[in-house]
């Protein structure tokens, strides 16, 4: 160690959730000793992915606190480590592009970080952002696995999130997640919860509108993918102050872990690998100065926090048992458990201060993976594909446009809520082996009854996904309806946003409504000319218009630079 500059580590350790014990796979050596044997120096702040049998370490801060460019794989099946041929990042022989940069050379080398982050996506990983030593950065660099070259997409530097430091990624379906950070914006350092998703197979980055139940000004915190839900621990965030009125949560002055229901349904429990943590609760006792601007994140968070990515919706998990002090700079994973349910592992991190540094191991256990929405079709569900239209024990037929569907009451019964209380009534169609089905065409309903019979439905165009949409809100089948929403998504085009939005609004698809107004807000001034929102416009001035137009006021930073509409 050398005087004042404090330890760093290169070491590797496994923790094997089966036996709850820790395993040394590398012990690392001094810094100076790094060149000879071959090992990543000492560092902090760098990110880590996993990809095959391989783990990918790359860039971080060195014991002096200057940034690391290199990128580094370690095999697990030879416990060995391997520095993979990159540039090496110097001025000497590269130049290395900042957004500020106007001239023409945008090399596809990154320069060094730390504070950034990395998800893997195929047989990618993709970079975002960090802190290079002088600037925070809002980059995107993808190294391929399997070339082992750097790549840098054009089309990624349009719409990008403001530069920052501090943030967390995660990937969902096929985007990848950024949320808050320590960012810099017109001259500004300021931490700021905000989320933008870019599309890894467009490159396209798209802003997602918040509401007011999401944490306030969070960095430095980790994030994880379970389910169809993204799990945020720790970092820091803005509290409501002292003779202050909220900025922009709901939360009290004084933060804590949530009590645990009492019903007993609460799923979600913390415990601890070795000796417990208090719960800790803040109270920041801090009074604003009239007309201050409120751009500081004030205290550590101690709550979970759940974010619903086809809902856009946020909420505080209720925990129960024993969390962990509050920290940030930690690290955090998600591991499925068996039986629909994962753990949530956070490890280590600083105190507020940094003075203080923590390497217990917390478990957030019962976190729920899959949902009834979104669960894949089971082989038994899928089996019963060979049954729709078919009259073998067919006991039920419909007929839709003049054209009969044999059907079963059993497995409609079990699969639908509408069909269960339909045959539970005393309505003639609870005994009628005859039922007829109105206002749905012969394909709509025949994709339903596949859903139902299959777990799954064949969308091939984008009317016909919008039709399902509406089906699926008619018929109260959730499942469906969030099938519909992706496909729908990827057809709105500039001509048909604004009906695709009353759409919508209509069948309570919300994540796709808050699409589409995201999508108008970067396609303002097309939009507003096709035929489609002005008949919106005409139909309903006063509430969905009204509601896009107050969008479009508030978040006008985005719309300054539209990206490129699809035609």
């Amino acid at each position: 160690m050398r005087p004042g500059l404090g330890v760093h580590f290169n070491s590797l350790h496994e923790f094997s959730y089966d036996t709850g014990e820790w395993r040394v796979v590398h012990p690392g050596c001094h810094d100076y000793d790094t060149h000879i044997q071959g090992l990543p120096r000492p560092r902090r702040h760098a990110s880590i992915v996993v990809h095959g049998k391989s783990v990918f370490v790359y860039g971080g801060f060195s014991v002096e606190g200057t940034v690391i460019s290199d990128l580094w794989e370690y095999k697990l099946e030879s416990n060995t480590w391997l520095r993979l041929p990159t540039p090496a990042a110097s001025p000497a022989n590269d130049r290395y592009y900042h957004p500020q940069d106007t001239s023409n050379k945008k090399p596809a080398v990154p320069v060094g970080r730390a504070e950034h982050t990395a998800v893997t996506y195929g047989n990618k990983m993709v970079v975002f952002g960090g802190y290079d030593g002088k600037r925070k950065l809002n980059d995107i660099y993808v190294f391929d696995f399997v070339t082992q070259r750097w790549s840098r997409p054009a089309i990624a530097e349009h719409n990008a999130p403001s530069r920052r430091c501090k943030h967390s990624a995660v990937l969902y379906k096929k985007r990848m997640y950024i949320t808050g950070g320590f960012q810099y914006k017109e001259g500004d350092n300021y931490a700021l919860t905000d989320m933008h998703a870019l599309d890894l197979d467009t490159f396209v980055w798209s802003p997602i509108l918040m509401g007011n139940s999401c944490p306030d000004a969070l960095q430095g915190h980790k994030a994880v993918v379970c389910g169809d839900s993204m799990y945020v621990l720790g970092g820091k965030v803005r509290q409501r102050l002292r003779g202050h009125p909220p900025h922009h949560s709901n939360f009290p002055s004084t933060m804590q872990m949530p009590m645990p229901l009492r019903d007993g349904n609460n799923p979600q429990s913390m415990s601890m690998m070795g000796p417990p943590a208090q719960p800790v609760t803040m109270d920041l006792g801090y009074v604003a100065r009239p007309g201050a601007p409120d751009n500081r994140s004030s205290g550590l968070n101690n709550v979970v926090f759940r974010y619903i990515f086809d809902a856009n919706k946020w909420e505080i998990l209720e925990t129960s048992g024993h969390p962990p002090a509050p920290r940030q700079l930690h690290a955090a994973v998600a591991l499925p458990t068996g039986g629909g349910r994962g753990s949530i592992f956070v490890f280590g991190g600083t105190d507020r201060s940094k003075q203080r540094f923590f390497n217990d191991l917390a478990e957030l256990r019962g976190v729920r993976i899959t949902s009834d929405a979104f669960a894949p079709p089971c082989q038994a569900c899928s089996s019963y594909n060979i049954l729709l239209d078919s009259n073998i024990f067919s006991d039920v037929y419909f007929v839709v446009e003049g054209r009969t569907i044999h059907a079963h009451r059993a497995i409609l019964y079990a699969r639908s809520e509408y069909f269960r209380n339909m045959f539970d009534s005393r309505m003639r169609e609870s005994i009628q082996t005859e039922i007829v089905i109105p206002e749905v065409s012969y394909e709509v309903f025949r994709g339903v009854l596949e859903y139902l019979y299959a777990g799954k439905v064949k969308v091939t165009h984008g009317k016909l996904a919008l039709d399902l949409l509406k089906a699926a809100d008619m018929f109260r089948i959730e499942g469906l309806r969030n099938l519909c929403v992706e496909k729908v998504e990827q057809a709105v085009t500039v001509d048909n946003a604004a009906f695709v939005c009353q759409v919508a609004d209509t069948h309570n698809a919300q994540h796709l409504k808050v699409f589409c107004i995201t999508f108008i807000m970067q396609n303002f001034k097309e939009i507003i000319k096709s035929e489609s929102f002005q008949t919106l416009m005409r139909q309903d001035p006063g509430g969905l218009g009204h509601e896009i137009l107050e969008a479009y006021s508030e978040n006008s930073p985005y719309s300054s630079g539209s990206k490129r509409a699809r035609k």
